[in-house]
């Protein structure tokens, strides 16, 4: 099974992600924009994993579920590959996200559970293989995004897998944090 830990978002914060998203795709010649299901943060991507470990990454998830917090996503970004852009929205610097990253990445460490080693960098991806139109200026767009803060309540199990050639994600298991004063959805 392919599997990833995520924080997911309310189907209102996704709704506002997908205007950005189209915002963003009125500049694009060509690319593949992120499908409303498919909105989330990436914690930490497992990769291939047997059944067989599914209870030992949950028990890592549990023990590093602390307390919820608000994040504030703003701003955005790229990653280019030749002459085609990954876009992306970022996260404001975040000490609660960070140390949920640090604690989860430990356990499934200590655990033996394999995960992408690449420096994390938070990130909600509105589109891939871009290429833009000539008059479309990143800065410009990403000075006009206003901040969108969300509550991170839980993080997610989730399987990715292709049924029909079509890419579908799954919720295998949502493990709680503890509620104390995050900011609502």
């Amino acid at each position: 099974m392919r599997l990833f830990i995520a924080i997911e978002f309310s189907d209102s914060i996704k709704e506002e992600l997908l205007l950005l998203a189209a915002r963003l795709k009125a500049f694009a010649r060509c690319g593949h924009f992120t499908a409303k299901e498919h909105l989330h943060l990436t914690l930490a991507f497992l990769g291939e994993q047997s059944y067989a470990s599914l209870p030992v990454i949950l028990e890592a998830m549990t023990v590093s579920a602390g307390k919820a917090f608000p994040l504030k996503i703003s701003g955005l970004d790229a990653f280019c590959r030749g002459n085609e852009f990954l876009y992306f929205l970022s996260t404001e610097h975040n000490p609660s996200l960070l140390q949920l990253y640090s604690t989860l990445t430990a356990q499934l460490a200590e655990a033996n559970i394999a995960f992408d080693p690449k420096p994390f960098r938070p990130h909600i991806t509105l589109a891939r293989r871009c290429k833009m139109t000539p008059h479309f200026s990143s800065s410009q767009f990403a000075a006009s995004i206003k901040p969108i803060t969300v509550s991170v309540d839980h993080i997610t199990l989730m399987h990715s897998q292709r049924r029909n050639g079509k890419l579908s994600y799954t919720s295998l298991a949502k493990i709680p944090l503890h509620c104390e004063n995050a900011a609502k959805q």
